[in-house]
């Protein structure tokens, strides 16, 4: 969504922590309340949650990040604001690839989602949502919203099995030459038969071709060994781990 706010509950201010006139860390805080965050380790969390409460009226409820200092920031969060409560935790494993060191062609069955497969879309990022046990406030026209942008800028693609769409895959982020993949879900009764590792072949595909990526990262739950054998075996390599925390105010 680029380093500036906008209308979208993903988008935010992104700003810098220098010390000594060196960049040490980024941080944004999102409409929706999360803190996403790249620091150093002599910048103290504390700072950054002092001066997100001081300049930005958005209650803080997650963070995602570099997993042991989301472990932190998470807790000092909860520390300071009794009413937040925890609803989900993950330790996702960091993904990186480069789609000019993969050799994929145009998949078959597989398409760029149109402006008619939005019931597909809402069925399957519902479905999505509910096999993390994570609660999305979202209403169906803000569904629209991302759906339609989405489809406009050619970042959502699905793969078809006898004319009907089994798997799906998007871009949650894209900036410059670097895009963030997320909502790789294939339907339940489809699943084990290698369907999302070609809806991901499309994906790479056209990042290069149609988007001129340098670097996809993606990331999956520790313990989601399926999803991981599927990214591997497309090439991704593992560089880190990822945390997600999320709560609701009570």
């Amino acid at each position: 969504h680029g380093p500036f706010i906008d209308h979208h509950q993903n988008s935010g201010d992104f700003y810098t922590v220098s010390i000594e006139d060196e960049i040490k860390g980024v941080f944004v805080l999102t409409l929706r309340g999360n803190i996403l965050f790249q620091l150093d380790q002599e910048v103290r969390s504390q700072k950054i949650l002092r001066f997100l409460s001081k300049n930005i009226d958005i209650t803080i409820k997650g963070v995602l990040g570099d997993d042991i200092r989301a472990v932190e920031l998470w807790s000092l969060i909860k520390n300071q604001n009794s009413k937040i409560k925890e609803r989900f935790k993950s330790s996702e494993i960091l993904y990186t690839l480069s789609p000019s060191l993969t050799q994929f062609s145009d998949i078959p069955h597989s398409r760029l989602f149109s402006a008619t497969d939005f019931a597909t879309f809402l069925n399957f990022t519902k479905g999505f949502y509910q096999d993390l046990k994570l609660r999305d406030t979202s209403s169906d026209e803000q569904y629209k919203e991302r759906f339609d942008y989405k489809v406009k800028h050619q970042q959502i693609w699905c793969l078809e099995y006898a004319n009907e769409v089994v798997s799906m895959c998007a871009l949650n982020a894209k900036y410059k030459n670097i895009a963030q993949v997320g909502g790789v879900y294939t339907s339940q009764e489809h699943r084990s038969k290698g369907y999302s590792k070609k809806c991901m072949g499309k994906l790479i595909h056209d990042c290069l071709s149609i988007h001129a990526i340098e670097k996809i990262i993606l990331f999956t739950a520790a313990d989601n060994i399926p999803a991981q054998k599927v990214y591997e075996k497309l090439g991704f390599e593992r560089v880190g781990y990822y945390g997600m925390y999320f709560g609701e105010i009570e």
